[in-house]
């Protein structure tokens, strides 16, 4: 659940002052130690901005990223567009109100942002990805391949775009590309569960059944303890259990 910005979150010490003052005690109440801090850490920024003490975006970006640290997403995002609003070129900052847009649900808003990141800074393959992402959620599944194909242009060992580009190819039954990228994905990063769960499913879809086979084992031993791993062994035993496909006699001469 999003929290309150600064400005109106409830603290706790506002409730343990009121406990205190029905029960007719005059001890103060409890500091709360991440407010504290929170509040510390805004301070600091905020005289820099009254002193100049610096370059007054960057301040700003700084300023957000405590507030997205607290979990205070209405007041990082205000303090991201400042950034922006005090210079343009500033693609880190266009970059995480997008990340905060899309926490807050506003992908719309959150599109933009990547756009505007990538705008000025081409070659960011995060931002691209992330572009990708948001129109696979919206179903413009051409906007999203170009995206992850930009992102992978960036950085061409970017597995979970390889992965999430092979999404794209499953959702318009373009197997045979679907099952390349997962592959692709596999090999730059073999840890990456998701990869190998989407390369079992679409063998098995395409039916091929020795190849999902010893793609399973390898899950089995490689992610024991895991859903995957279990998914796995699971699914590894079904196959067991149907046997090797029958094959048709051939007619007599």
């Amino acid at each position: 659940m999003r929290r309150a910005p600064l400005s109106t979150a409830p603290g706790l010490w506002v409730l343990a002052a009121a406990l205190v003052a029905a029960c007719g005690g005059d001890s103060e109440p409890p500091v709360d130690p991440a407010r504290a801090r929170l509040e510390a850490e805004v301070a600091e920024v905020r005289q820099a901005l009254e002193d100049g003490a610096g370059e007054p975006a960057r301040l700003h970006f700084r300023l957000g990223t405590v507030f997205e640290r607290y979990g205070l997403l209405d007041s990082a995002a205000a303090a991201y567009g400042r950034a922006t609003a005090a210079h343009a070129a500033f693609p880190e900052a266009h970059y995480q109100l997008g990340q905060v847009d899309f926490a807050r649900g506003r992908v719309g808003e959150a599109l933009e942002a990547y756009r505007q990141a990538v705008r000025w800074a081409p070659d960011f393959a995060a931002a691209h990805s992330n572009l990708g992402y948001l129109h696979k959620m919206r179903g413009e599944l051409d906007e999203a391949e170009a995206a992850y194909l930009e992102a992978l242009r960036c950085d061409s060992t970017f597995a979970e775009a390889r992965n999430n580009l092979g999404q794209v190819y499953k959702e318009r039954e373009e197997w045979e590309q679907a099952i390349a990228c997962y592959r692709a994905a596999i090999r730059v990063s073999p840890d990456l569960e998701q990869a190998y769960a989407n390369l079992a499913m679409s063998l098995r879809e395409t039916g091929r059944a020795d190849e999902e086979a010893e793609l399973l084992q390898e899950m089995a031993s490689r992610f024991a303890s895991s859903r995957t791993g279990a998914y796995a062994a699971s699914r590894l035993q079904e196959l067991r259990a149907l046997g090797p496909p029958e094959t048709a006699e051939a007619p007599p001469p």
